[in-house]
């Protein structure tokens, strides 16, 4: 279920989140609102980033639906807060999206380059703001995630039978 997610850290989110605000623009020469729109389309470039980052949650399994061998070996390593957590990060996706919402409107309708800047910069520290709360919750489900990936594949619905003793007491004896 959960091969090919990755889960970053703040840190990493942070850093390419500021990368990304700081790369260059081109717009036509003969755009009008040039600064104005340079920053809205910076802003945008970081809420997309941070919005495709923290939606591999979605694909993460809710606890209901996660079988019970993994549960407890979720909380066995101590993360016993797993779907705390992902419904935070679910949470703080929502509050980017209302940030988002209202500010690119703020930025948009500008009245100039320094007024969309600062604009533009606000919502970076809020977005970024939003998502170093919910550090705590990207470590557990970064660890979550490699628990359950470097755990063996067991099919729950199969009776498994373990044949457990002493060495050289013929376990493989009775097995074979």
């Amino acid at each position: 279920m959960i091969k090919g997610i990755v889960i970053p850290s703040f840190e990493q989110l942070r850093e390419r989140a500021l990368k990304l605000y700081l790369k260059p623009v081109t717009l036509p020469p003969k755009t009008r609102f040039k600064g104005v729109k340079k920053y809205f389309i910076r802003a945008e470039r970081v809420y997309n980033y941070l919005k495709d980052k923290l939606s591999v949650v979605n694909n993460l399994p809710s606890w209901d639906n996660i079988p019970e061998f993994y549960r407890e070996l979720l909380v066995i390593g101590g993360l016993g807060r797993y779907e705390e957590c992902r419904l935070k990060i679910i949470n703080a996706l929502r509050i980017l999206g209302k940030l988002w919402r209202e500010y690119r409107i703020l930025i948009k309708y500008s009245i100039d380059a320094p007024e969309a800047r600062k604009q533009a910069r606000e919502f970076i520290g809020r977005a970024l703001s939003v998502v170093r709360r919910s550090r705590k919750c990207l470590n557990i489900l970064a660890e979550s995630v490699k628990i359950a990936r470097d755990s063996p594949c067991i099919n729950t619905e199969e009776p498994v039978i373990v044949v457990a003793g002493m060495p050289q007491t013929g376990k493989s004896t009775f097995v074979g």
